[in-house]
């Protein structure tokens, strides 16, 4: 079965949701309570099909997780010579760089304060230019940019192999 890392990941999300269902579905079932001189009403709860079911979708989630991983730290981003793992790294970085060099690119150059206790005027200045700050920020966006298209292309384009135990447990 070929899946893109976007479908993968999709998958991976509706298999999870699943097992989680499944787990709560089993926990309504497992067990049973009556009183003393009543009939019990024993729920229907096949252990061993239900424990089947959840090594199936468990099975399938380490497949499609592998097959994710593998693909990220295999393919490259077109144009960029780093790994989709490697981006994925980078981008938290990037997108933390940009907000703080827009803030250091909006500081003013000088700004006075008044200090009433020692009757004097406090100045504080910028120690940098704001034109090598806005041009650094520049930069670190379009590198961003360009690693979150790279991504996108990458993610809807490309297909990988994905063991059939996941086509297995979607139809199961």
């Amino acid at each position: 079965m070929r899946l893109n890392s976007d479908t993968a990941n999709k998958l991976v999300k509706q298999l999870t949701k699943a097992r989680g269902a499944l787990l709560h579905q089993e926990s309504q079932v497992d067990t049973y309570s009556y009183l003393q001189g009543e009939d019990p009403f024993k729920p229907d709860y096949d252990f061993a099909t239900t424990q089947a079911k959840l090594g199936q979708i468990g099975e399938a989630i380490v497949a499609l997780k592998h097959a994710i991983n593998v693909f990220n730290t295999t393919t490259q981003l077109p144009g960029l010579g780093i790994t989709v793992d490697m981006a994925l790294v980078e981008l938290p970085i990037l997108s933390a760089n940009v907000n703080k060099l827009e803030a250091m690119s909006r500081i003013l150059g000088k700004t006075r304060s008044t200090n009433v206790a020692a009757k004097t005027a406090e100045y504080t200045c910028r120690n940098y230019s704001a034109e090598e700050a806005a041009a650094a920020c520049a930069a670190s966006r379009e590198r961003l940019v360009a690693i979150q298209q790279g991504l996108n292309t990458v993610n809807m384009t490309e297909t990988f192999e994905v063991d059939d135990s996941v086509k297995a447990a979607l139809e199961g």
